[in-house]
């Protein structure tokens, strides 16, 4: 594989919203409640941006100790679900579930419409909200014009795929596709820097690292 380096200016402007979205990795249905990352340090989400390891850690804190552990609402509609964040750290080097320097949150949720979502799989993820400014960066990104890889887990049945994606000279996906199912679900398109396309209301995590 041809492996090339480039580099992104990330550009200076006004605050903004960033989503950036991840799937649940556990689901326990005896309390009622999911895990997985909020959002990973140094990765790429689906709109180029991303956040150091620091920074990630500084916002992480500073949602807990606002008090916003109940502000949780579906698809960015901003009506709040009776749910609460009822764990909430950053995961450390060696963690054999989460990537070093994670924001990892467990999830209650109380309200039964949406749990019972959770549990038939039309809710398989946490899609992070902010309102920030961007700073003028150098980022320099080592990729490969091909990329293979495994999606993350469902957090339900665990099942994960093989994908491939290919990439322009500026590091941005041309087209992508996963292959099926470890347990012979449906592929996926992939189009976007983290995330495969839905496919049966299921979405897969890829990973697409980048450093300074």
């Amino acid at each position: 594989m041809t492996t090339v380096r480039d580099l992104i200016r990330k550009a200076q402007s006004g605050p903004e919203i960033v989503h950036a979205q991840y799937t649940i990795a556990k689901v326990a249905v005896d309390e009622q409640t999911v895990t997985g990352q909020v959002y990973a340090p140094d990765t790429l989400d689906a709109h180029g941006h991303y956040m150091t390891a620091a920074e990630l850690k500084k916002v992480a804190h500073r949602f807990m100790a606002n008090g916003l552990a109940t502000s949780i609402d579906l698809q960015h509609d901003n009506k709040l679900v009776d749910a609460v964040i009822v764990e909430s750290f950053i995961a450390r080097p060696n963690d054999p579930e989460y990537e070093a320097g994670s924001w990892v949150a467990t999830v209650k949720i109380n309200d039964s419409n949406v749990w019972k979502m959770v549990k038939d799989g039309q809710i398989n993820g946490y899609s992070f909200e902010i309102m920030t400014y961007r700073d003028d960066l150098n980022v320099e990104i080592e990729y490969q014009t091909w990329y293979y890889g495994f999606t993350d887990p469902d957090p339900h049945d665990k099942h994960d795929h093989p994908f491939l994606v290919r990439l322009d000279t500026n590091g941005e996906i041309v087209s992508g596709q996963t292959g099926l199912g470890s347990n012979g679900s449906p592929a996926h398109p992939i189009t976007k820097s983290n995330i495969t396309e839905a496919v049966d209301g299921k979405t897969h995590r890829i990973h697409l690292r980048a450093t300074e």
